[in-house]
């Protein structure tokens, strides 16, 4: 990704149905958490749907890794009637959350909130880089907002796909 060569294979998408897929393939790992983790919402984005899934994979992982048990991740997808930004997907937490000091380096290359964790406790410190990579090079962004004790929120934006209509409230 950083050289600008990863090759993209990207299609019109329904990334509510491909977030429900990834979030399912967690669902086993929040239930041993005690984590409800849920999805909602739909839109249509040009994506790879292999890429996605895999930035899905990742944010979703990171919030279990962070979120205490009777705590919830969630899913939701959003397509913009408007001006907006196309297509959002948010993954939001009622973790530990991410000090203010600490969130413009998130999606640095091995960076890891508490540096008191190794890799068998808290990741490579490869998870968010990637992320972010890979929302880039859809064409996308990603933000954070977070407070600490409360939770943290990304937000990931994709361009829409070519097929995307209005939605209808």
């Amino acid at each position: 990704t950083d050289a600008g060569e990863l090759p993209m294979d990207l299609r019109p998408t329904e990334v509510g149905s491909l977030a429900r897929d990834v979030a399912v393939a967690h669902e086993a790992r929040a239930r041993r958490q005690d984590v409800n983790l849920s999805t909602a919402g739909s839109g249509r984005a040009l994506a790879d749907d292999r890429r996605l899934r895999q930035v899905l994979g990742n944010l979703i992982d990171n919030a279990l890794r962070h979120t205490p048990a009777d705590g919830s991740v969630t899913v939701h997808v959003d397509e913009s009637a408007g001006d907006g930004p196309p297509v959002t997907v948010t993954v939001t937490d009622t973790g530990e959350g991410i000090p203010q000091d600490s969130i413009d380096t998130i999606f640095d290359r091995f960076r890891r909130v508490d540096e008191h964790r190794g890799r068998a406790t808290g990741g490579s410190g490869l998870g968010l880089a990637i992320v972010a990579a890979l929302v880039q090079a859809h064409g996308g962004t990603v933000d954070v907002a977070s407070e600490v004790g409360r939770g943290s929120t990304i937000t990931v934006s994709a361009p829409p796909g070519p097929d995307a209509a209005p939605r209808e409230d």
